[in-house]
């Protein structure tokens, strides 16, 4: 799944997942129930799902296709840089 969907996800249904990369997709990361081994997942909460959704659609189409396609940690403070200002 692309970061934008989980996040969609994440804001409609749940209040959290665990996600991870892909090793062999760029982009595309793998998500989880909040159950079980959590070794190698990240929690995504509903604030940072709303802030990623914001950004996202804040974008052109061009750069929301960068803005997935970037590794999760840089994805994560490119938000929170642009939700502060």
């Amino acid at each position: 799944m692309k970061i934008n969907e989980i996040a969609k996800k994440v804001i409609t249904e749940q209040q959290y997942v665990l996600i991870r990369a892909r090793k062999d997709q760029t982009g595309e990361y793998d998500c989880k129930e909040h159950e079980g081994n959590k070794k190698g997942w990240v929690f995504f909460d509903g604030i940072t799902a709303s802030a990623v959704n914001s950004v996202y659609n804040a974008l052109s189409v061009e750069r929301q296709q960068k803005y997935i396609n970037m590794p999760l940690s840089k994805l994560i403070d490119v938000t929170w840089k642009c939700i502060k200002r």
